[in-house]
């Protein structure tokens, strides 16, 4: 079904389970072959090990997707933090990486600018790379997160300087009370992404060929590079 909507020219939201799914989105997404860049927002590198017997899970998604999705060029990941057991760039040659204080110090323009600019993009959204304050009902999550506003704008930029083919959003989890406002935060998001593809078919993209600099929400601040790559 999914590959039947993007073989149609529309472009798909999936609002999955856990992370574990992204595997079989991005094989649906697969169009004869053509690379396939995946931006990947998330707390922790889902980069695990894959061990026999273990099988597929949401902390080693990205490792089988690298390994086994081949029209997967790369893996561009936004807002890791905490703790990790080796850096992933020594694991995974297709991996970029920019942190919480990267998107705050303004290092995303360049870090889209990364991204070649007629790739077909597929964007990848943990909800735990929102600071758990505001988004506190996930499975693993990480304090020292962005902000709503900050996950906003990451989105919203990416999708104004890049093409994409559709998006996920996963790890929202169910509402820990009343004032749980993680469902709330989870939509806001994936509208700021919604607009920002809007803007980049308005805009005539991608015949157009100025830096996407120029493109940025300029509702928020520059934002997140630690290069901290946790790994569940």
């Amino acid at each position: 079904m999914l590959r039947d909507v993007v073989q149609a020219g529309s472009v798909p939201l999936v609002l999955g389970g856990d992370h574990s799914i992204t595997r079989a989105t991005l094989e649906a997404v697969a169009e004869r072959g053509e690379p396939l860049h995946v931006i990947h927002l998330d707390a922790h590198t889902d980069l695990g090990e894959v061990v026999p017997g273990a099988g597929l899970h949401h902390g080693n998604v990205m490792s089988v997707v690298l390994a086994e999705l081949h029209h997967v060029e790369a893996v561009h990941q936004i807002g890791l933090r905490g703790v990790y057991d080796a850096p992933t760039h020594e694991r995974h040659d297709k991996v970029r990486q920019l942190g919480v204080d990267g998107v705050r110090n303004g290092e995303l323009p360049r870090f889209l600018d990364g991204i070649p600019e007629h790739a077909r993009c597929w964007l990848s959204l943990d909800i735990d790379v929102v600071d758990p304050a505001f988004a506190p009902s996930t499975g693993t999550p990480v304090p020292g997160g962005l902000l709503p506003h900050e996950v906003k704008h990451v989105v919203a930029a990416a999708a104004r300087a890049r093409r994409f083919v559709g998006g996920e959003l996963v790890e929202v989890g169910e509402p820990q009370g009343p004032a749980d406002g993680t469902g709330g935060v989870a939509v806001a998001c994936m509208f700021a992404f919604l607009q920002g593809i809007v803007d980049y078919a308005e805009a005539g993209w991608p015949t157009r060929r100025t830096s996407p600099t120029s493109r940025s929400s300029p509702r928020s601040s520059r934002s997140p590079s630690r290069r901290s790559s946790p790994s569940r």
